[in-house]
């Protein structure tokens, strides 16, 4: 089987691209700006670009795929939209087969009108939070902590794993008694990461899923990742190829020097290749392939290392203008190098896809990868 985006999914990117171009403003987040954009991501859901993958009957109908584009987009404008952290819910929602919940029904509801629901994963230890749950009657109550979570400081509410033999899915308000949310220091301020505790807090129980389902989320967040961080290469080479175009020096554009030439033609290589990655892993998530974490692992290294690369080369091509506050490319850079630390650095990821290449040559001669 062949996969090529479909002229529909290019028409979605570029809507989302011009909406993000005429209403998204990253630099608001700056100087203790806001933790997010509710404006943006309503006129986002209005147009049903939310909550793409979540299943036709919650307001879906669309693909993971879909998804990756829009969350390359934001990554391109490095906007104020959590997309890995509504794309865990949507994956959570779909686990959860939604309309047979209608506590789940009332998440997917507020999802696809632009709410703030949160899927709870922490960039640093995935889904492992440490949060238990006791029950009075119809009543249960969270206790727990669980740090950088992703998007974790814009959310309106979270959607928080309690494991055992399976996993218990709860719905916890932000404004619950009991709950306590903090924002937490992060690079990229358009995506702050958010520490939550919950003592006693009252919540709302979603449903239950298989422990598999967070290895299928975490793919996801990694995939998300990947996109926007090329997303944000994309347009970091975009803005050096025209500026080497514009910019003279010696009585011609700087584009024709080598240096500038090599490095921009190095770039568009990178930011290729971490396309590639990226959109192979999200169509092998969607198709439920046997290669999918491998693929998704292999998206999550590569396309965040090349964008970072790509775009600390695009600060060197402008010289001292490149990280001026005036110029994005240093906006850019955060939103790369944030997704590229988050959920394993690729050195983490290259070594799991490592052990697992090596894994059954090593079996047979008794060895261990």
């Amino acid at each position: 089987m062949t996969f090529r985006i479909t002229e529909e999914q290019v028409q979605l990117s570029a809507l989302v691209a011009d909406i993000l171009d005429k209403h998204g403003d990253a630099r608001r987040a700056y100087d203790k700006g806001p933790s997010r954009d509710p404006e943006l991501l309503t006129r986002l859901a209005e147009l049903g670009l939310v909550g793409l993958a979540l299943d036709e009957p919650l307001g879906g109908g669309g693909t993971f795929v879909d998804e990756v584009l829009v969350a390359e987009q934001v990554g391109r404008a490095a906007a104020m939209v959590p997309v890995v952290g509504l794309g865990i819910t949507t994956g959570v929602l779909d686990a959860l087969a939604a309309p047979q919940s209608p506590e789940a029904l009332t998440v997917a509801n507020a999802l696809t009108a632009g709410g703030y629901v949160i899927g709870a994963v922490s960039a640093s230890s995935g889904f492992g939070t440490g949060f238990a749950v006791s029950r009075d009657g119809a009543d249960w109550r969270l206790t727990g902590t669980a740090d950088d979570l992703l998007d974790g400081a814009a959310a309106d509410a979270f959607v928080i794993p309690v494991v055992g033999e399976a996993v218990e899915w709860f719905l916890a308000p932000r404004d619950a008694p009991g709950m306590t949310v903090v924002d937490q220091p992060s690079l990229d301020p358009t995506q702050r990461l958010g520490a939550v505790t919950a003592a006693g807090a009252d919540v709302r129980h979603l449903g239950t899923t298989s422990t598999a389902t967070l290895d299928d989320l975490v793919q996801r967040a990694w995939v998300l990742l990947a996109a926007q961080a090329t997303g944000a290469a994309g347009r970091g080479l975009d803005i050096t190829v025209e500026y080497a175009t514009t910019r003279h020096a010696f009585g011609q554009p700087i584009g024709r020097f080598q240096a500038i030439k090599h490095r921009t033609a190095d770039g568009l290589v990178l930011l290729e290749n971490a396309r590639s990655a990226t959109y192979n892993a999200a169509w092998a998530l969607d198709e439920q392939r046997a290669d999918r974490e491998m693929a998704a692992r292999m998206a999550k290294a590569v396309a965040t290392e090349n964008a970072v690369r790509l775009l600390h080369d695009a600060i060197q091509s402008h010289g001292g203008i490149g990280f001026t506050w005036e110029y994005d490319l240093h906006l850019l850079l955060r939103r790369a190098k944030s997704a590229q630390l988050a959920l394993g650095d690729p050195d983490h990821h290259f070594t799991a896809l490592g052990a697992a290449v090596l894994a059954p040559a090593l079996e047979q001669v008794g060895g261990t990868p």
